[in-house]
């Protein structure tokens, strides 16, 4: 099927500065989600671990070929000197190792740190794709912030357990200094709910919090939730999305969490319809973030991170 291609793509970076919670699975699947439903799709993997790149089988290809995020970066690489193709129709990947790591320390205290992410799209071939998803690692480094510049959009994952704002304020706070600074366009999404657990008191429990403290913040709480599977990990260990990995399988199965993230592209393009840009929205003031976690002090949702201002 031919792909219809938009006049320019939306480029959404995933981030959050907590681990664990799902990022890369979400970057992965939802990948898969959008090319389901006739997107073209570009993957760029700014996660020195290279987990989505390993994730979509192309770890190998990309350090044979050296098509990685390091090249972009080192020798000003492009687009089509570094995709990869995957496993799913639709979607390449630009991967990255643990050579990103130790190339950006050679830029520290330089301008450039910050324009990595525009030094590898900013070319014709940006305009093949409908949707540029890029994946970061939950630390502070300058490959975030370079996301974030040249992005339009940011979604953050989160997960139903304890602590689930944590990190969220430090996020806040880069997205301020980027939108007063380099990008004022660039829009929130929202938070989406990862590993969720329908039948946990104590998931049903915390969803309830994050969903008081969303909607008092003007935060959108993007549905549907992602549901927990087991069958997660074994997608991951196939080097295949989940949706793939069900449809490989000799006895056809389905999984909820295949579904939720197919229904999570299709409400998500629906936020970019008409604004692929990304678009004017106020900053959201960090303070109120670090309200949240003051206001669960003192008993089982507490979470004392959120005192700790720049």
């Amino acid at each position: 099927m031919e792909t219809k291609k938009s006049a320019s793509p939306s480029i959404i970076t995933i981030a959050t500065q907590k681990g664990g919670v799902g990022k890369t699975s979400l970057t992965v699947n939802l990948a898969e989600g959008f090319a389901s439903l006739d997107k073209k799709v570009l993957v760029l993997d700014l996660d020195y671990q290279g987990d989505a790149s390993d994730w979509f089988g192309a770890a190998d290809a990309i350090e044979d070929s050296r098509r990685s995020t390091t090249w972009g970066l080192v020798k000003g690489k492009k687009i089509p000197d570094l995709r990869v193709s995957t496993n799913i129709p639709n979607v390449d990947v630009i991967g990255s190792d643990l050579s990103l790591n130790y190339a950006i320390q050679k830029y520290n205290g330089q301008q450039e740190q910050f324009n990595v992410v525009k030094r590898i799209l900013e070319c014709k071939e940006k305009d093949e794709y409908d949707i540029i998803l890029i994946d970061t690692h939950p630390s502070l480094d300058p490959l975030l912030t370079s996301a974030l510049n040249y992005s339009h959009y940011y979604l953050v994952p989160m997960f139903p357990e304890k602590h689930p704002f944590k990190g969220l304020e430090y996020l806040m706070r880069i997205v301020a200094s980027v939108k007063s600074t380099q990008n004022p366009m660039l829009f929130f999404l929202g938070v989406v709910i990862t590993k969720y657990k329908k039948k946990s008191k104590s998931h049903n429990d915390y969803l309830e919090v994050i969903k008081e403290h969303t909607r008092d913040s003007g935060i959108e709480l993007i549905e549907p939730f992602i549901r927990d599977t087991d069958a997660m990990a074994s997608a991951a260990g196939a080097q295949t999305p989940i949706g793939r990995y069900f449809s490989d399988l000799p006895v056809k199965s389905k999984d909820n969490a295949d579904s939720d993230y197919k229904k999570l592209a299709e409400n998500l393009l629906t936020h970019l319809k008409g604004r692929r840009m990304g678009r004017p929205q106020k900053v959201l003031d960090p303070a109120r973030i670090k309200v949240m976690n003051e206001k669960a002090r003192g008993d089982e949702f507490a979470d004392s991170f959120g005192s700790f201002c720049f």
